[in-house]
């Protein structure tokens, strides 16, 4: 009984894990299309560089590389790295979808 007991209570920190990483990944991606996608747009339209702006997409899309990779092993999520992508796949299309509605894609 007591072995039970403690595999549906790992069972439900393990769902937490995943819950939080799923909230940690839309808040990411969210800041990830408003700062960096509006951003090069913006850029292009304002300046004549060209390489400007690929350059901080560049840097917007390492950051977001290694946020998806390592932020949750910092807030101390301990979740195997194929289930971080994914989530992180899983997660796009909410993201999008509410971008979408919200007339920022």
């Amino acid at each position: 009984m007591e072995n039970k007991r403690r595999f549906y209570k790992l069972r439900k920190n393990k769902w937490k894990s995943y819950v939080k990483v799923f909230i940690l990944y839309f808040i990411i991606l969210i800041l990830y299309a408003v700062l960096f996608e509006s951003g090069k747009e913006y850029m292009e339209v304002r300046m004549d560089n060209v390489l400007l702006p690929q350059l901080y997409l560049a840097v917007g899309r390492t950051l977001l590389g290694l946020s998806v990779w390592l932020l949750p092993n910092k807030l101390g999520i301990k979740i195997p790295f194929i289930c971080k992508i994914i989530i992180y796949v899983i997660t796009m299309i909410p993201v999008f979808i509410f971008l979408d509605v919200l007339g920022l894609l």
